[in-house]
Order: structure tokens, then sequence, then C-alpha cells
């Protein structure tokens, strides 16, 4: 399977099984998808023929598994799955294969205008991605361009991953990310919008999962990135409660809120090391309400809390010393109920 690499950008044409073959193991479009008690490996160092885009060549597997729509709504459900891929030092992705599972919107449109959102049909629908276990990939749970999608990630487990779980440009959706045990290299939960400004609020309920991230490249344990331009809409509407986060980073936080609006961090458990175990950066109306840090250490002129000189009306709540708190920003409330 491979894209022609002599072809700047194939992802514009959709898998067919003649000219235009994709480098996924499965790839389901439309329909309603279940797919369960299964397994796969990829044990090869180079699984792919070449392959190319944007003007560069991979020989990494891109998907095991891929979901895409053309007509839709979809309802999907993968559960009591094994995906394997391994780690693959000479590739820039650092694995042999990309994503374990993925569910996006990247079906190519039948018309072609030279604009990534209105070049690719969002995918709409139920996905519910379950008691799977994955390895040795990028990412293990890829979700983009959606639109109106209940999105439910449950009691996964994933080792040696760069990525837990990885969100682009979800819009107008219900997402639950709840359960999950991972350990990644990179990020533990990532929402962003690496397409284009998403325009449309999601709610996300982050909770309850057990995430460690170390490694060189260790950065975020559930990193929060949204629309930052002037006028731009606030996309992510961020529940997250009840996590245990470890971080063993040189930079990064154990929680980012990047530019978010009314995110709330209650109740989780936080240890290791990162430059900041929960950082604020540019967020409004947001809180960080009793959340244990005294298992962690930032760096040293950092702090355990940290909200930045563009950070205002937040609430900071919990017995925490005068030093876990660095307030550069404006209108914020920290409030140590020790007193």
């Amino acid at each position: 399977m491979n894209f022609p690499p002599d072809d700047p950008n194939p992802a514009t044409k959709p898998p067919n099984l003649t000219d235009t073959l994709w480098p996924d193991l499965l790839i389901f479009v439309d329909g309603d998808v279940s797919v369960s008690d299964v397994g796969f490996r990829v044990t090869s160092s180079v699984p792919m023929q070449t392959w190319g885009l944007f003007g560069m060549e991979f020989h990494e597997m891109l998907s095991a598994v891929r979901v895409m729509m053309a007509k839709g709504p979809m309802n999907v459900s993968i559960r009591r799955i094994a995906v394997q891929g391994l780690p693959d030092a000479t590739s820039v992705w650092g694995y042999n294969l990309i994503n374990c599972v993925i569910v996006a919107g990247e079906q190519p449109a039948p018309t072609i205008v030279g604009d990534w959102r209105q070049d690719h049909i969002p995918f709409t629908g139920n996905v519910a991605i379950t008691d799977n276990h994955f390895r040795g990939c990028t990412s293990s749970d890829a979700f983009s361009h959606h639109i109106g999608s209940r999105i439910v990630i449950s009691r996964n487990v994933s080792e040696d991953v760069g990525y837990g779980v990885e969100h682009g440009n979800v819009e107008g959706s219900l997402v639950e990310i709840s359960g999950n045990r991972a350990a990644a290299t990179q990020f533990g939960v990532i929402l962003y919008n690496p397409y284009y400004p998403a325009e449309k609020p999601s709610r996300f309920v982050i909770r309850d999962n057990d995430l460690l991230v170390a490694g060189p490249a260790a950065w975020d344990g559930i990193a929060l990135y949204d629309n930052s331009g002037p006028g731009e809409t606030k996309s992510q509407d961020a529940v997250i409660s009840g996590n245990r986060v470890e971080t063993r980073a040189a930079g990064g936080s154990a929680i980012h809120a990047s530019f978010t609006r009314g995110t709330q961090i209650w109740s989780n458990r936080i240890a290791g090391t990162a430059a900041a175990g929960i950082r604020l950066q540019g967020a409004t109306w947001c809180a960080a309400v009793e959340n244990r840090l005294d298992g962690f250490t930032p760096a040293p002129d950092q702090a355990r809390i940290v909200l930045d000189a563009n950070t205002s009306h937040c609430l900071v709540v919990g017995a925490y010393e005068e030093t876990d708190v660095l307030d550069l920003g404006r209108d914020n409330l920290v409030v140590d109920r020790r007193r």
C-alpha cells in the first residue's frame, strides 16, 4: 500500500484499490462500523513501500484502523482490540506505526480547492473506543475534523506511545475521555486545532485517567491548546477531574490550559517533575480547585501552579504553600483554605 512518492499531496484523492492505495491496514468509509476481539501487529521496521506527502517520503504505516465518512453520519464501535507497533529510531514519528486507531474527517471532498477545511469531509456520528490495548505507535486514539459527534474513549491501555489521546479540530461535539491508562513519550492527552481555528465549541470531560509522560521529548500530561487569535471562537469547554498525572519532563506541565475559557481543573493528583504542575496560559474564567501537588517538583524559576501574564479571572483554591502558586496575571483569586 502506498501513496505515489512523487505526488505532493496524494491525500486529496479518496482511497481505492487501484491507483490511490493509502498506507493504512484497514480503512472503513461510511456505514456503521464495529471492530472487536482482534489483534494487529506491525513488526517490520519498513512496513510500507515508500510513500510521499507534502514533498516528504515515509515508510511508516499510517494507521492500523482508519474510519472516515463520505456521506454519514456513522456509528463506530472499536472495543477489545490490540494494536502493536514498534519504536523506530529512523522515523521522524518515532515509531513504525503512526496511528493505532484514527477516526477522522479526512475523506477528500469531490472538489479540491486548496483549503484544508473545504477539501475534507468532516466526520459526524457516535464513536466509542473502549477496552483496547495499544502499544508502539505515535498516537493511540487519534481524532480529527469532527463536527457534531458524540465520542467516548474509555478504559483503554496505551504503552510506549507518543500521544495517549489526540484530538485535532473536534467541533460542536460531546467528548468523554475516562478511565484510560497511558504511558506516553510526548503527551498523555492533547486537544488542539492544527488545521484551522475551530469555530464551534465542544464539551470535553477528561476524568479518572492514569497518565505517565516521560522521555526526552516529554511535554504535557494533559494539554488544551485553544484558538489564540484575536476574535477567534473558544472551542474547548473542558472539565479535568480525578486524574492521576505524572510527568518526567524538562519542560511542559502536568496539566496545561492555553488560551482556553472556562476550564475547570478539579481534584487531580499530580506528581513528578516539569516546568509547572498546572499551567494556565492566556486562560480566562478558569478554576483550579483542590488539586494535590505535594508530590510534584517544578523548575526552580517556576511553581507548582503558574498563571501567566495573560491569564485573568481565574480561581485557585487549595492547601498550598505561598511559593506553590505564581500569579503573574490580573483579576485572579488565590485562596489558601488552610487559613
